[in-house]
C-alpha cells in the first residue's frame, strides 16, 4: 500500500487532540517525525484557522488542510485559500436578530482568518475582539458557534433553527452548538484537497470520531474511527483503533499500520 505515496488526514476533536482541545506531546511528537521522513499527513476539522494553526505548526505540517468542515481548503505555509465557503452577513444577521432565540444564547463566536469575534465576551472572554458583530467583523465568517445559556435551552435553539432556514441547520454538544452549511462536508472540501495533489478516494487515510466524519470515513480508502467515535462514524470505518483520542490511539494506530509494512 505504500503509506508514503497516501495523504494521511486527521480530525482534531475526539481524534488526534485529547479531552483539553490539544494533542500530547507525544502525538506531537510522532506526527512531526513522520512528517520529516516523507509521510503526507494533514488536518481535515470542523475548526477554523485560529483554532487549528498551533496544533498545524506543532506538528510541523507541510500540506494543505481542511477546515470549517469543508468550508475552507487553507495553505497556511502559503497563505492561499482554495475553497472559502462563507455564512452570509445578511443569514447572520437575521439569526441574531430573532429574539426568542438569542434570550437562550449566552455568547456566538466565530473566528475569522487568524482573529476570534465573540457577541457578548460572556462564554469567549479572551477573544480578540467582542462586540456586535456589525461593527467587528471584517468580513463573512465560515462557521459559528452558539453557546447557551444551559444546556436545556439548546434542543428549543436547535428547533428554531433547522425549522425555518433551508441551507443552514444547528447541532450541539452540551451548552455550545454550531450553527452550518447543509450544503458542503468535509468530503466535499477533501475533495477539493485530492484534486490540488493529483489524488483521489484510493490515495486517502482518514482518522475521525464524529458523525459529521461518518461519510469521509466510508469515503476514504481505509477510514479508521476511534474507540471514543460515535456509532455513527464507527458503522462507516475499515478499522476502530484500540485505544482512545485521550491515549494517544491515532497516532499510536498509524505507528502499527507503518510497522506492519516493514
Amino acid at each position: 500500500m505504500a503509506l508514503k505515496d497516501k495523504l494521511i488526514a486527521f480530525d482534531i476533536d475526539g481524534t488526534l487532540a485529547r479531552s483539553n482541545a490539544f494533542p500530547s506531546d507525544y502525538s506531537y511528537d510522532v506526527i512531526t517525525k513522520l512528517v520529516n521522513d516523507g509521510y503526507k499527513i494533514t488536518l481535515v476539522t470542523g475548526r477554523s484557522i485560529v483554532s487549528s494553526i498551533e496544533i498545524y505548526r506543532r506538528c510541523h505540517i507541510k500540506e494543505i488542510c481542511v477546515l470549517c468542515n469543508g468550508a475552507l481548503v487553507y495553505d497556511p505555509i502559503k497563505n492561499i485559500k482554495y475553497r472559502n465557503i462563507t455564512i452570509p452577513m445578511q443569514i447572520l444577521n437575521d439569526l441574531l436578530a430573532n429574539q426568542e432565540i438569542m434570550s437562550m444564547v449566552l455568547d456566538v463566536l466565530v473566528e475569522i482568518d487568524y482573529k476570534s469575534y465573540a457577541l457578548t465576551g460572556k462564554g469567549w472572554p479572551n477573544v480578540d475582539i467582542i462586540g456586535d458583530f456589525k461593527k467587528t467583523l471584517p468580513s463573512a465568517p465560515n462557521t459559528m458557534v452558539i453557546m447557551a445559556k444551559d444546556h436545556k435551552y439548546q434542543e428549543r435553539i436547535a428547533q428554531l433553527i433547522n425549522t425555518s432556514n433551508n441551507d443552514y441547520h444547528y447541532r450541539y454538544w452540551n451548552v455550545v452548538g454550531e450553527f452550518y452549511n447543509l450544503n458542503f462536508s468535509k468530503k466535499e472540501g477533501v475533495d477539493v484537497l485530492l484534486k490540488l495533489y493529483n489524488k483521489s478516494a484510493k490515495d486517502l487515510i482518514f482518522f475521525g470520531d464524529g458523525e459529521n466524519d461518518a461519510e469521509l470515513l466510508f469515503y476514504a480508502n481505509i477510514g479508521i474511527a476511534m474507540k471514543n467515535a460515535e456509532f455513527a462514524a464507527k458503522i462507516c470505518a475499515d478499522e476502530i483503533t484500540m485505544l482512545t483520542n485521550d491515549e494517544d490511539g491515532a497516532v499510536k494506530h498509524l505507528l502499527k499500520m507503518i510497522e506492519m509494512e516493514k
